[in-house]
């Protein structure tokens, strides 16, 4: 029962955490998936979706680095909520990741910020 309230408190505290990241930063980008466009047969939308959740599941970390570098190369002062976002983005990404592989067969698109993750991109 504790573990359940500390984890429930641990979700609520970085849900308050992360907001101001994203109101400091501007608007969150939610976009569509990338496989959401592909053209092609079931098995073929399938498995981009398969694809796109892995390289979400396991590169959604990345989205600490890059976040962090954007802001300090563009915003200058807003740097330690660049962090904060990218913090928020890893963690979304990569829960958005286990959903898209969960998921892969039926095609209900999970909207990740930003699209996803930037790593290895086409």
């Amino acid at each position: 029962m504790t573990k359940r309230i500390s984890l429930w408190l641990f979700i609520l505290a970085f849900v308050i955490s992360v907001t101001p990241a994203y109101a400091g930063m501007g608007s969150l980008d939610i976009k569509a998936s990338a496989w959401k466009s592909s053209k092609g047969s079931k098995g073929e939308v399938a498995k981009e979706k398969l694809l796109f959740g892995l390289k979400n599941t396991f590169l959604g970390w990345t989205e600490i680095l890059t976040e962090t570098y954007d802001g300090f190369k563009k915003e200058g002062k807003e740097a330690p909520w660049a962090f904060i976002k990218g913090i928020a983005n890893a963690v979304l990404d990569t829960a958005g990741g286990i959903l898209h592989v969960v998921t892969f067969p039926l095609s209900i698109d999970v909207p990740l910020p930003e699209g996803g993750t930037d790593s290895f991109t086409k």
